[in-house]
């Protein structure tokens, strides 16, 4: 058995799939593997990883596109793999050096199921030198306590997202019918598993920004998803989670205020009135509805 698998998806970027692979290599001790998931790109990217040659790198291929975000590809990955640990990066990111063998060195880390990092951000732009900033996060350094808020233990799979093969067993594979926030719903479910989180205050991941103007290549999910599409997921992980969102007071008011946010923003009356009525207590109903009537005299107020 390997020590890690670092899962990257991957559709139609070359040149960032690239930069992440080789930040990949680095990162992780020499018994491990990359497993790029390639989801039909036009160029293959086994093509593209040639010049690596290093026998580390497994390519996977799917002929025609997952519907799915990256989650299709990600549970390809992670079923691929005979690895202990799996670490997830997205194409378009880039991992640090020795980030993953200090995860795995951690004496509590290995205490934890699954863990995430602090992210460093990376604007540029044709004209201007690069701009770093490292993202800052209320939370301490180490084992997640759950009485934390929400907002601050959940995170997204490019923050450094690893899990142990036994935890992904646990919970399950990640959602591949939400095109957007799988990653919300599958902190829902960790959590909801009683799995133990581990939190790293020093950034793992270089996150790209504002480079998809002059690169030709695809963008990310994020600047591609309408407020319609982002409702319409949380209404499915509220409803999916609906036991467990009764219980956790913190969860319920991220998922269902995001999901009031987003039907508001998205026009859709329908949407908001189900969120404001299957919200689980008296308390984040009145303050769902004090929301909603806030954002809509903000729109009233903005129409020209």
């Amino acid at each position: 058995m390997k020590t890690c698998s670092i899962i990257i998806p991957s559709r139609d970027r070359p040149q960032k799939l690239l930069r992440a692979v080789r930040s990949a290599l680095v990162a992780m001790p020499q018994d491990s593997e990359v497993i790029v998931v390639d989801d039909a790109s036009k160029v293959p990217a086994a093509e593209t990883l040639l010049q690596l040659a290093d026998p580390r790198i497994q390519v996977l291929r799917n002929k025609t596109p997952l519907a799915g975000g990256g989650s299709p590809c990600r549970n390809m990955g992670a079923s691929a793999s005979d690895s202990a640990i799996l670490f997830f990066l997205d194409d378009d990111d880039e991992l640090l050096a020795n980030y993953c063998s200090e995860i795995l060195n951690s004496s509590e880390a290995k205490r934890a199921q699954f863990g995430f990092s602090s992210r460093k951000f990376c604007s540029i732009s044709d004209t201007e030198e690069p701009n770093y900033t490292v993202e800052k996060r209320r939370l301490p350094p180490g084992l997640i306590s759950t009485t934390h808020r929400f907002k601050q233990r959940t995170f997204p799979f490019s923050s450094g997202f690893w899990l142990t093969k036994d935890a992904y067993s646990k919970a399950g594979p990640f959602a591949e019918t939400l095109s957007t926030n799988s990653d919300t719903e599958y902190c829902c479910r960790m959590y909801d598993a009683g799995l133990k989180g581990f939190y790293s205050e020093k950034p793992g991941v270089i996150v790209y920004e504002q480079q998809n103007g002059s690169t030709g290549e695809l963008a990310s999910v994020t600047t591609r998803t309408k407020s319609a599409d982002r409702a319409a997921a949380f209404e499915k992980i509220a409803k999916r989670h609906t036991r467990y969102l009764a219980t956790d007071y913190s969860a319920a008011d991220f998922v269902y205020t995001r999901w009031v946010k987003h039907a508001s923003r998205a026009g859709n009356t329908s949407s908001l009135s189900s969120a404001i009525s299957q919200a689980p207590n008296w308390r984040l109903k009145m303050k769902l509805r004090l929301l909603a009537r806030g954002l809509k005299l903000e729109k009233r107020n903005n129409r020209p």
